[in-house]
């Protein structure tokens, strides 16, 4: 599932807002955005659990733990599409598009065989 629109014809990507010159990309990326963010906030309420596990009660517990989890699981799976221009000297155009992570990957492998193909003069 991809947030928006995201699609690969001919030598462009298009997106909702901006389309993108795939022979003008230097790198692609995926990335967990979220994930380092959440582990943290999860490690800190586990901590907060421990802490004060006499004075809760167990399905305050087991509600605050289900949180953790769920937390982990969405920021494990919501990903980010970052290109790298040479236009742009080195910048990221960053968020070009959000989605799952798994079709973000399919993207990105898709954008990297055409960028291949372009540099060695194939035609796909």
């Amino acid at each position: 599932m991809i947030f928006g629109y995201a699609k690969i014809s001919g030598g462009m990507l298009e997106t909702r807002r901006r389309s993108y010159v795939l022979s003008s990309l230097k790198a692609v990326s995926t990335e967990l955005p979220f994930f380092v963010p959440v582990i943290a906030l999860s490690i800190a309420l586990i901590g907060f659990i421990i802490s004060f596990a006499d004075l809760l009660y167990w399905y305050e517990i087991a509600a605050t733990m289900a949180s953790v989890f769920v937390a982990i699981a969405v920021a494990s799976q919501i990903g980010q599409l970052k290109l790298l221009s040479r236009e742009l000297n080195g910048n990221e155009l960053s968020g070009a598009v959000w989605g799952q992570i798994a079709d973000l990957n399919k993207i990105r492998s898709d954008i990297a065989q055409k960028i291949d193909h372009s540099h060695t003069g194939e035609v796909s």
